[in-house]
């Protein structure tokens, strides 16, 4: 009985971290493809790093509103984000090169790992 609880829960371990790699790695992509579609500079962005996925239910709709109109500085205007789709949204903090300028931003996505905001942060350094 014992051994068999262990195996349960060796392979619930297991499961549980596949998928939170699969996620962190999905949320990951969708940001890259976010950036090369809708950066001015696409060509010329490489992702330094990204945090460990988190979420959020406490982003407001009028909150998403602001950060979707006011784009973060190097990318499009008019960008047409999915919706929403809950409250819940997974953050991903991302630093990334734009020409000779460190940058950083923070990336909001839906269930569907689609990206539906995102609001700059500070530069962390220029040439």
């Amino acid at each position: 009985m014992i051994l068999c609880f262990k195996r349960y829960m060796v392979v619930l371990a297991v499961v549980l971290l596949f998928t939170a790699c699969g996620r962190q790695h999905n949320a990951e992509s969708a940001v890259q493809d976010f950036i090369e579609a809708n950066h001015s500079n696409a060509g010329d962005v490489e992702v330094l790093s990204c945090s460990k996925i988190d979420s959020t239910k406490v982003l407001s709709d009028s909150a998403i509103a602001v950060m979707q109109h006011n784009a973060a500085p190097g990318f499009n205007k008019g960008i047409e984000y999915p919706a929403r789709k809950s409250r819940l949204l997974y953050v991903l903090r991302t630093t990334y090169l734009s020409g000779s300028d460190t940058c950083g931003a923070t990336f909001y996505l839906n269930s569907d790992m689609q990206v539906v905001a995102l609001k700059p942060n500070a530069v962390v350094s220029g040439n």
